[in-house]
Order: structure tokens, then sequence, then C-alpha cells
């Protein structure tokens, strides 16, 4: 039995887990055919999806945008249009590499977290 009203109860937990699943892979699952706990979970679930996606869409076009930039000055460095010391210019390469390999290994962790 559960210890606190919010619990699921063991005996239903596989049955709430497929439901869940179900209705999450199958658009033709109607929510009044489930309990309004899965339903809203399945909605939490969705739109916390759909918020995932947008975040990777946005900060993988800003992380191209950034390394077009950072090559963009590259190449007008090594084509004498733009004049830095060599250890200014590194320490740029390697701190916008550092950022952008932070970045990704931040949003990966974060949309392929383990459950």
């Amino acid at each position: 039995m559960a210890d606190s009203p919010l619990e699921i109860p063991e005996e239903s937990q596989d049955k709430y887990v497929n439901d869940i699943r179900s209705a999450l892979f199958e658009d033709a699952v109607e929510k009044e055919s489930l309990d309004p706990i899965t339903a809203a979970q399945v909605d939490d679930q969705k739109t916390d999806t759909a918020l995932k996606k947008l975040y990777a869409i946005w900060f993988i076009g800003i992380l191209i945008g950034q390394l077009l930039f950072m090559n963009g000055i590259f190449i007008a460095v090594g084509l004498r249009y733009l004049a830095y010391t060599s250890i200014t210019l590194n320490i740029f390469m390697a701190g916008t590499l550092i950022e952008v390999f932070g970045v990704v290994l931040v949003i990966t962790k974060y949309l392929f977290k383990k459950k």
C-alpha cells in the first residue's frame, strides 16, 4: 500500500508506466481514456520534450554562430586584416572552444539524463 496519498501503489505502477508510454508515443490515445494523473504526466512530458527541443535548436544555432565568428577572426588574422598578439589569439581560441564544449556537455547531460 502507498504511504502517502500522492504515491502510486506498487501493484498499479506498471499500469501507469505503460499508460504514460503509450500516450507519449501514440497521438491517437484519447486523454479521456486516461486517468487525470496520467494525463497530467503525459502533458508534462510532452511539454518538457518540446522545450528541450527548442533549447537545443537555439543553443546549436548560437554555437554555430560563435564558431563561425571565431573562425572568421582566425582567418582575418591569417590574412593580416587584424593584428593580435599570439597569446591574445591563443587565449581567445581556447576560451571559445572551452565554452563551446562546456555548453555541449551541459546540453547533452540535460537532454539525455539517465532516469
